[in-house]
């Protein structure tokens, strides 16, 4: 069973589930990003939450993230800080 801490926030009319992730993420190849995003989704849409998922990770003194292109300003805004302090779902997944 897996557990998510995220921020389901509304910003511009829609809403963004941000998912803090660990540093390890950088590591994992592009398909298993793809299949550890795969089942976020569906972790988040069986909690009944609807929304841009947002994965934010740091490696080192970076940042990452992963966002539809239209959402890099707005993300690129939030601090790790500002991520966590607004961490306000916890999401229970198989």
């Amino acid at each position: 069973m897996t557990q998510l801490k995220v921020a389901h926030i509304r910003e511009h009319g829609r809403d963004l589930i941000i998912i803090p992730l660990d540093s390890s993420f950088h590591d994992k190849s592009r398909n298993e990003r793809k299949a550890a995003l795969k089942a976020m989704q569906e972790c988040v849409s069986s909690a009944g939450l609807d929304g841009i998922i947002v994965p934010v990770w740091r490696a080192g003194h970076n940042r990452y993230f992963i966002a539809p292109e239209e959402w890099h300003s707005f993300i690129k805004t939030l601090s790790w800080h500002t991520i966590i302090s607004r961490l306000n779902k916890l999401l229970v997944c198989d």
